[in-house]
């Protein structure tokens, strides 16, 4: 028995390995690049609509710069004039102020211990008129004749006394002042006519002049020793050339009844010295008077006030009268 072997070749072609990142990383791209172009569509799709609001809001921020910028401008420019205060005063002409008072003293160790109770209501308009021109009227109600109706003094204890009241005790509203102040050829000169209670120009204190806010007595409203009428038909002529000094005269009718006017008057003269000296305020007036009604009577002053620092000041007044 014979065995024959045959050897039959075979050839078999291997390709090599294949590189599975670099075939799949096309596939990639390709994807993203698919999925990419959608995305770009829709961003332009969505950008496209706001584009005239962006260029609505650079009109409105360049706007509102330019405006900001004017403003800058005009803040830093100097205030030079009060233009706008005088426009202010020309729309609101008239001004008002209101007070009131109410006072209550009572006596001890007499034969009339009581209590006495009084109280003062007041209406000052004021009203501007031509050219610095001021109109006044203070309008006044007064109630109780306080402790002077029954211990007299000679300066009396209560300034803002004095009843207004009628027989049946109704309070009436009396005319204190009226009057007009207006510059002459310059704002250095005033003249002041009408009903003018003297006491505020003449015998005047910064600290001592004012029974409802400063100092009860009428001793310390004006010097016992400066008998001014009542306020009544006056003119005043005041001299204001500079902030240190001035100077005032005033012719006033000898009574209210506004008879005889021109007859028997009381005139009065008078000096102001203002100073700073060390930014202490200080006020010096020296005045004369004389009163053609009962004979001739007359007087000198001084008032004086001075600070001697932020927190006091200090005051005093002297005068003198004869015949």
């Amino acid at each position: 028995m014979s065995v024959a072997f045959c050897l039959i070749p075979i050839f078999v072609a291997v390709e090599p390995p294949v590189d599975l990142q670099s075939s799949i990383a096309p596939l990639v791209i390709a994807a993203a690049e698919a999925e990419a172009e959608p995305e770009a569509e829709a961003v332009t799709v969505t950008v496209e609509p706001i584009l005239p609001e962006l260029a609505e809001l650079r009109e409105m921020v360049g706007s509102l710069e330019s405006q900001v910028h004017n403003l800058e401008a005009k803040l830093a420019e100097p205030v030079e004039s009060c233009g706008s205060c005088e426009e202010d005063a020309d729309e609101n002409p008239l001004s008002w102020e209101v007070s009131a008072t109410s006072v209550l003293q009572t006596l001890s160790g007499t034969d009339q211990d009581t209590a006495f109770a009084t109280g003062s209501f007041d209406i000052v308009l004021e009203a501007a008129l031509w050219d610095g021109a001021v109109g006044v009227v203070d309008l006044e109600s007064v109630g109780g004749e306080g402790p002077d109706s029954v211990i007299g003094t000679m300066a009396g204890w209560n300034g803002d006394a004095g009843s207004g009241q009628s027989a049946d005790g109704v309070d009436r509203l009396g005319v204190l002042e009226a009057f007009i102040a207006t510059p002459l050829t310059s704002d250095a000169c005033v003249l002041t006519f009408g009903k003018v209670d003297l006491g505020g120009f003449f015998d005047a204190n910064a600290l001592a002049n004012d029974e409802t806010a400063q100092f009860l007595s009428g001793a310390f409203v004006n010097s016992a020793a400066f008998e001014a009428p009542d306020p009544g038909p006056s003119v005043v002529l005041s001299y204001l050339p500079a902030n240190s000094y001035d100077f005032n005269l005033a012719v006033s009718s000898a009574d209210n009844s506004g008879e005889e006017v021109f007859d028997d008057v009381f005139a009065t003269a008078q000096l102001g010295i203002y100073t700073d000296a060390l930014g202490l305020d200080g006020e010096y007036r020296v005045y004369g008077w004389v009163d053609g009604s009962r004979d001739d009577l007359s007087g000198l002053g001084v008032s004086f006030s001075q600070g001697l620092c932020s927190n006091f000041q200090f005051f005093g007044r002297c005068a003198w009268q004869g015949m």
